[in-house]
């Protein structure tokens, strides 16, 4: 309904996979974008929306968070659910209203909590997903299954 429509943009990046799109003014569709078009979106967001059911790790949740911006993940998606959880820089959805309610709170979150979102984020994948602490994790499991059946 164009009524609905304030003066927010969503920016809808990848397939769309909505049956009868809204036509409102403020929602674009872009397709899929190149690398530069997805950096600059992700710079001049208000927040990153990944409304996904099935992730098993997510690389725009991470790059959002890397990039300091909130994110606002389905909630029955385990990985993404938990990537906010342990992260503390987004929030989570279940359905419509819940959604809009989300929207409306990082809308109208203030510059001190966008300031601690946006390190919380940028902390969280520079402790979990830095090359350095992947290939730690990596050396940790080689010897504990290198030692597991060692008595």
């Amino acid at each position: 309904n164009k009524s609905q429509c304030n003066g927010t943009k969503l920016v809808m990046i990848g397939k769309n996979h909505m049956d009868n799109p809204v036509e409102c003014n403020n929602i674009i569709f872009t397709g899929f974008i190149d690398e530069a078009q997805k950096l600059a979106y992700l710079q001049h967001c208000q927040a990153v929306i990944v409304p996904s059911r099935n992730e098993s790790l997510s690389m725009v949740t991470l790059e959002a968070m890397s990039a300091g911006k909130p994110v606002l993940v389905n909630g029955h998606c385990e990985v993404l659910r938990s990537h906010i959880e342990q992260s503390q820089a987004g929030f989570v959805y279940y359905e419509g209203e819940d959604f809009s309610q989300q929207i409306n709170r990082i809308l109208n979150l203030s510059s001190s909590d966008r300031q601690l979102i946006a390190q919380n984020g940028k902390s969280y994948v520079e402790r979990n997903y830095q090359w350095k602490g992947v290939m730690e994790k990596f050396e940790t499991a080689i010897d504990y299954v290198g030692t597991a059946g060692v008595d």
